[in-house]
């Protein structure tokens, strides 16, 4: 199921594919290029200038053309959610590292015993 700003994306996906015609011959996405709109979209989170960097993938039907621009966006996004995680207070970095290297889910009693952490984890004090 698209995420809800997935509508958001798919309204520019059609403005960007009739972007050279005239008011009266702009033509709607059809239906496979529609639920391939809504995927991207899907895998964008909805995201609108995401969604301005992938528009080109919707014309191409290469599919190393559509690998190398998602392997670029990935390269670039690692930086991005390099920085938010080093923002992050330590107590939080080390969670979140024990999800990843763990595995999801976790329930809080193994990311307790994932961290090295004492006692229940649920209980006050």
């Amino acid at each position: 199921m698209a995420r809800p700003r997935a509508g958001t994306c798919i309204v520019y996906f059609n403005r960007y594919l009739n972007r050279d015609r005239k008011a009266e011959e702009v033509v709607p996405l059809d239906a496979t290029a529609e639920a391939k709109a809504r995927a991207e979209a899907d895998f964008i989170g909805g995201n609108p200038r995401l969604a301005q960097l992938l528009a080109d993938v919707l014309e191409t039907q290469d599919a190393l053309s559509v690998a190398g621009t998602m392997n670029a966006l990935a390269d670039k996004l690692a930086d991005y959610y390099r920085r938010r995680i080093d923002d992050l207070p330590g107590l939080a970095q080390g969670l979140l590292d024990a999800l990843v290297r763990g595995g999801e889910p976790a329930s809080q009693t193994e990311l307790a015993q994932r961290v090295g952490a004492g006692g229940d984890p649920t209980s006050p004090g």
